[in-house]
This record gives C-alpha cells, structure tokens and sequence, in this order.
C-alpha cells in the first residue's frame, strides 16, 4: 500500500482457478471509475486465463487507498465507492473510511453533516461560519480584534 500521492487507486485482481493452478495470473485496475467498467475489465482478465472458463476473482493487492484497508474478496461496488470518496476527498476521505472501519456511508455523512472546510487558525473558521448563519447588523461589523466581519445592508 502506497500513499495517494504516489499512485492511481488501484486494485490487482487475480484470477482463483489460475492460482490454484499454480500460474500468476491477473490484472492491476484502476479503481477510480464506474462499477461497470472495473467489472468488463475483470471479465476480459479472466477471459484471458491459462485456466479455461475461468470465473472467480480475489483482490491480491491494492494500491493509493491511503491505508483503508480491502478484503480480498471485498465487493466491487464497495471499492469503487472508496475509491471515489478518497478520490474527491484525499486524504480526508481516507482517513474517515479508516476511522468508520470502510463504512462508507458513515463516512459520507461525516464529509456532508459535519466537514465545514479547511481553515488556517479558528479565528478565520468562527468568521465564515458567522457570515454563513446569521447577519451582522453594520453597527457591529467591526469586532475589537480588527476583523472586518461581511455585513449586508441594512
């Protein structure tokens, strides 16, 4: 597992009946799309198998997940969505899948309900979230601190 920087999400698929067989077979895809697609790759990677009518798939390895950890044989529906969170998210959306265990709806409630942004002291957070739930009368726009608070007319 690497860090997102250094890699596209990916997962490397193998192919069961050519592990058991005792052949290495198997396709590194990139995670970060629709289910579909990860899936008509998969077909097409089993398609090409040593082993004939090849069907079963597990994840052998992944990379660019941040440290979220996938099942071997974790749904496809499942890791794309991951991918799509960390994806938009980075390392935010890393870390809140690694914290929810994957549960990847708490981790999307968290992002929506209670992410208000990236700020660089409190001071600059408390402003954007006063300008955003109430009005400042203009009388008292100007705070002791020097801050000019956003005012709308009144």
């Amino acid at each position: 597992m690497t860090n997102i920087s250094d890699s596209n999400l990916r997962i490397y698929v193998a192919c069961l009946a050519a592990y058991n067989n005792g052949y290495l077979h198997g396709a590194w895809i990139d995670a970060d799309q629709d289910v579909d697609q990860i899936r008509d790759q998969i077909a097409a990677m089993l398609a090409r198998s040593p082993v004939t009518e090849a069907e079963e798939y597990a994840i052998h390895d992944y990379e660019g997940f941040e440290g979220v950890s996938i099942s071997e044989y974790a749904g496809i529906d499942s890791v794309a969505r991951m991918a799509a969170v960390i994806a938009e998210h980075g390392a935010l959306g890393a870390g809140l899948l690694e914290q929810f265990s994957g549960d990847i709806d708490q981790a999307e409630t968290a992002l929506q309900d209670c992410y208000h942004g990236q700020f660089a002291s409190l001071a600059d957070y408390m402003e954007e979230l006063t300008n955003e739930s109430i009005t400042i009368p203009r009388r008292c726009a100007t705070m002791s601190i020097g801050r000019r608070w956003r005012t709308t007319p009144s």
